[in-house]
């Protein structure tokens, strides 16, 4: 379960509803924990006395899109002077006024010093349902009030915060239609496939990873590029006057598949592309990774180099007198040039470099998985690129 972080509202304002006594002087005070107070200190705040509706909103929660909302959590610092203050209401709000659901409130009595009390939780909805929009809107946010309990009391609220806990969305399908003047940009994970009609003069661009199928069509004045990974086939048909660049490699559990279907119209598949040759990879026993990362300093590089060479201990290599791996180190920059002999190895190690340029970030970069037939005079070919 993820949560948003403490968030503190921007927005306070002070309404006075029916029954209510006194208003507070400095409510905007209750937007940080900072010792300053929004309260109320008339003498005329007598038992009895409710405090005029504090309503605390726009916490900017960002809950992300898709996620489904397991819980909130509201918690006030606060504690009393003179005569005695307790909490009359606790509640939650969509709209910026109207209470929702539960009032948390059990007319528990204020603290003599800054005390901080929780209401709700993890799992607590607090009687209502949530929506990611609900949760995100300026109009979110707590509706409070006080009681004197006690004659000439004095009531203080250093901060109301709130915390949501969601669950994120599984990235599951990119399913249906996409079009008209549509773009899906910048940094693109699918897991299972896009799906269906990506047509008129729409854009799929950045860098996206796609780990079965783009199937359907890609119609209209359409584009396909950046680094484009695919790794079981792109089915269907691409039509119109759309192109599929940048670097496309279409690869299935090492072996490529194919590029099925129609390629039609003004259409052009440029960059990098890969496909099936008479002899299929991995026909000989030589295989090889290389790489050529840039690093903001040597530090981090050698850290690549030694995090790799720990990883290659006891795998199956081959090379020239037991020369199964050479690293060509020059500044900033890391090059290898790995030789493996089963090909799960080399996937294995494709996605270990991956992994590890996110923890130890690269300026820039290239992984290329090789295999080579020269026993029956065939040139290398690279059948899986990752670029940064």
């Amino acid at each position: 379960m993820a949560d948003t972080g403490i968030k503190y509202p921007a927005t306070v304002i002070t309404i006075q509803e029916t029954g209510d006594d006194n208003d507070w002087t400095t409510p905007a005070e209750v937007v940080s924990d900072n010792g300053v107070y929004g309260e109320i200190t008339a003498a005329s705040f007598d038992a009895n006395d409710l405090s005029y509706l504090l309503k605390a909103t726009n916490p900017s929660m960002g809950v992300p899109a898709g996620a489904t909302i397991n819980g909130i959590l509201v918690e006030i610092e606060r504690h009393y002077a003179n005569g005695t203050v307790a909490d009359e209401d606790v509640c939650l709000t969509k709209d910026g006024s109207a209470r929702v659901g539960d009032d948390k409130s059990t007319a528990a009595a204020f603290p003599a010093t800054d005390a901080i009390t929780s209401f709700g939780g993890a799992t607590d909805l607090w009687g209502t349902t949530w929506t990611v929009d609900e949760i995100n809107a300026t109009t979110f946010g707590v509706l409070y009030k006080m009681k004197a309990t006690g004659a000439n009391a004095d009531g203080f609220v250093d901060f109301i915060r709130i915390t949501v806990y969601y669950t994120a969305a599984a990235i599951e399908y990119l399913a249906g239609v996409i079009s008209g003047t549509s773009t899906v940009t910048g940094a693109i994970r699918v897991s299972k496939k896009i799906g269906g009609t990506i047509s008129g003069v729409s854009t799929v661009s950045g860098m996206a990873r796609i780990s079965k199928k783009i199937a359907g069509t890609i119609a209209g004045v359409s584009t396909v590029s950046g680094g484009v990974k695919v790794s079981k086939k792109i089915a269907g048909v691409i039509s119109g006057v759309s192109t599929v660049a940048g670097d496309l490699t279409v690869t299935g559990g090492g072996a490529i598949e194919y590029l099925a279907g129609v390629i039609g119209g003004g259409s052009s598949v440029t960059g990098t592309m890969y496909k099936p040759s008479t002899n299929p990879p991995f026909s000989s026993a030589v295989h090889a990774i290389m790489y050529d990362l840039t690093f903001a300093n040597t530090t981090e590089r050698d850290q690549m180099a030694s995090d790799i060479d720990a990883w290659l201990v006891g795998k199956e290599e081959w090379g020239t007198g037991g020369n199964a791996k050479v690293h060509g180190q020059s500044g900033n920059t890391d090059k290898l040039v790995v030789r493996l002999v089963n090909q799960s190895d080399m996937d294995t190690l494709m996605a270990y470099i991956e992994s590890r340029c996110a923890a130890i970030p690269v300026s820039s970069g290239r992984v290329a998985k090789h295999w080579c037939g020269h026993a029956v005079n065939e040139s290398c070919e690279e059948i899986e690129v990752l670029t940064w």
